[in-house]
């Protein structure tokens, strides 16, 4: 148990210096077609240096990678204020890499990954009590290829989701 201990400490005080380089862009045509149309890209990649490998779960670091897309429609159809209509789309690549997963996905080590998201939502503003609600639907599917079993079979997650927002 002691060796253990020691491996673990050793492994908490390695440097896992990262460079990323991440950005995003917005563009609203408000009033473009009477209904303000808008898109909005966003990008990230993450490079890690002096990873420090010990063969221990978690202390090596792959590169990964972001993007995403999200698209839609914004107007003021109700009276109450602006209603927005959208659809979006992501992946990440390389997230789960050289990461021990057992017990989770009855796995050794992950070789590559690449997990997809893609959604639709709307969201009602109702100016006169400063609030938000909001109602989404996304889908998040992965693919993961692991040492010990190849390509593994995991099943995509639906996810829904809802509330409200008041600014004050």
């Amino acid at each position: 148990a002691e060796d253990l201990d020691e491996e673990a400490d050793t492994a908490f005080q390695l440097s896992r210096e990262r460079t990323e380089i991440k950005g995003s862009i917005s563009i609203w045509a408000k009033g473009l077609l009477g209904v303000g149309p808008y898109v909005t890209a966003r990008a990230m990649q993450r490079e890690y240096d002096g990873n420090g490998d010990l063969g221990l779960s978690g202390t090596n670091f792959t590169d990964d990678e972001y993007w995403s897309v999200e698209a839609g429609l914004r107007h003021n159809w109700t009276g109450l204020g602006d209603t927005t209509i959208y659809g979006e789309y992501s992946e990440v690549d390389g997230v789960a890499e050289d990461k021990n997963l057992a017990g989770v996905v009855n796995s050794t080590d992950i070789l590559s990954s690449e997990v997809t998201v893609w959604g639709v939502g709307l969201v009602q503003r109702i100016n006169p009590a400063a609030m938000e609600l909001f109602i989404g639907y996304r889908t998040y599917e992965a693919e993961l290829v692991d040492t010990a079993n190849g390509k593994l079979s995991v099943e995509d997650i639906d996810f829904v989701h809802g509330g409200g927002r008041i600014k004050f």
